[in-house]
C-alpha cells in the first residue's frame, strides 16, 4: 500500500464524519426521534463502505487513515452496541461484554505493536472485515426491529451468535498475528 505522508482530505473527513454521526445519535435516541436516529446509524455505516474506496480511488491511503478507521468504527460500534444493549434491552449483556472485551484486547495489543514497531500496525483481516460486516446487519436489523412494530425474532437472536463465532474469530486472528510479530522484538 502506497501511503502519502501528505493529508489525506476527502477519506479522514468521511471518517471523522462516522465518529461526529455518533453525537446525532445520541441525542434522536435522547429526544425518542427514533426514525432521525436510524437515518444517522445508516448515514454512519455507509460513511464505513465510503471512506476506504474513496482513499484507494483518489491513491490517498495514509498511516492517519489506517489507524483512523477502526477507531472510528470501533467507538461508532461501541456507542450503538451500548445502545442496544442497556437502553433498548435488544442485546444481551454477554453479547456486549464479549465485544467490549475484543475490542480493548485488540486495542492494547495494536498500542503494543505500535510502540515496538512504529509506523506499523495491525493489518485488517478477512475475520476482522466479516465481523465488521456482519455487525453492521445486525446493526440494520436491530434497527428495523426498533421501528417497526414486526419483531426480528429468531433471525436477530441467531445473527447474535453467527456475529459472536465471527468475532471471536477475528480476536483469535488478530492475536496470531500480534504474537507472529511479538517473537521477533
Amino acid at each position: 500500500m502506497n501511503r502519502s505522508h501528505k493529508l489525506p482530505v476527502v477519506p479522514t473527513a468521511i471518517t471523522l464524519f462516522r465518529i461526529t454521526c455518533i453525537f446525532p445519535i445520541l441525542y434522536t435516541y435522547s429526544t425518542h426521534n427514533y426514525g432521525m436516529m436510524i437515518f444517522f446509524i445508516g448515514c454512519g455505516l455507509f460513511s464505513d463502505l465510503l471512506d476506504g474506496y474513496v482513499a484507494r480511488w483518489l491513491a490517498q491511503e495514509s498511516y492517519l487513515g489506517a489507524l483512523l478507521d477502526p477507531l472510528a468504527d470501533k467507538l461508532f460500534m461501541a456507542t450503538l452496541f451500548t445502545m442496544f444493549t442497556w437502553q433498548f434491552f435488544v442485546l444481551p449483556a454477554w453479547f456486549w461484554y464479549l465485544f467490549i472485551a475484543k475490542e480493548l484486547l485488540l486495542m492494547v495489543g495494536a498500542a503494543h505493536i505500535w510502540l515496538h514497531f512504529p509506523g506499523s500496525s495491525l493489518k485488517a483481516n478477512f475475520w476482522g472485515k466479516l465481523a465488521m460486516v456482519l455487525q453492521s446487519i445486525l446493526v440494520v436489523i436491530i434497527s428495523w426491529h426498533i421501528v417497526s412494530t414486526s419483531g426480528a425474532g429468531i433471525i436477530l437472536h441467531l445473527l447474535v451468535y453467527v456475529v459472536s463465532a465471527v468475532m471471536l474469530g477475528a480476536l483469535y486472528s488478530y492475536s496470531a498475528q500480534f504474537l507472529y510479530r511479538w517473537r521477533f522484538l
